[in-house]
């Protein structure tokens, strides 16, 4: 509502983690939701089984993209990058997309961790939503070398204390300039000109 946004398209369940899932929970019956992709098995959990029940009455379609698949949104390009296998980690199992526009792309990454992150294919992108809200989960290798100039760190107040320095450190050793939801508020990335 804060930006006029009446529909959406498209709905992406990362992975089945109640911060991830609850809050989707409130679109239904709200906003019209033209369909989900979701590749929750075999981490469901009490709160996306809530949300898939409510994906089941209003009945919105539900797919499992595969990995490799493109899809063109309007002026937007998804690619489908991961998960590349079964995980064990419900983080790792996370979608991760490769989102393009005409002015620059985003890698929207879920929750993933070193494992996935180290089986991604070679990327590039100019934006960043960095992994797991900047917990200590990813490699370091792999944040300080993603080539982003601009890195989001979704987050609120936790418990985990996320994002965690060496995170935000590495990101701005490599160039990249860090914007947090926890001091901007929403965060407005446009990828078309």
């Amino acid at each position: 509502r804060e930006f006029g946004i009446s529909e959406l398209d498209l709905v992406v369940v990362t992975h089945g983690d109640a911060d991830h899932v609850s809050g989707l929970s409130g679109l239904f019956g709200r906003i019209p939701v033209g369909q989900i992709w979701e590749m929750t098995e075999p981490h469901r959990t009490p709160a996306s089984d809530h949300f898939f029940d409510l994906v089941a009455k209003y009945q919105t379609p539900v797919g499992a993209p595969p990995v490799g698949e493109t899809v063109q949104f309007g002026d937007l390009t998804l690619r489908v990058v991961g998960p590349g296998r079964r995980y064990q980690s419900p983080n790792d199992q996370s979608i991760v997309l490769l989102v393009s526009g005409s002015l620059r792309s985003i890698l929207l990454t879920g929750d993933i961790e070193a494992v996935a992150q180290e089986e991604l294919p070679p990327l590039h992108y100019e934006i960043l939503k960095v992994p797991h809200h900047g917990g200590g989960t990813s490699a370091r290798d792999w944040i300080s070398g993603t080539g982003a100039s601009v890195a989001l760190i979704s987050v609120g107040e936790n418990r985990f204390g996320h994002p965690v320095p060496w995170v935000v450190d590495a990101l701005e050793a490599s160039g990249a300039t860090v914007d947090r939801t926890d001091v901007s508020g929403s965060i407005i990335v446009p990828l078309n000109d």
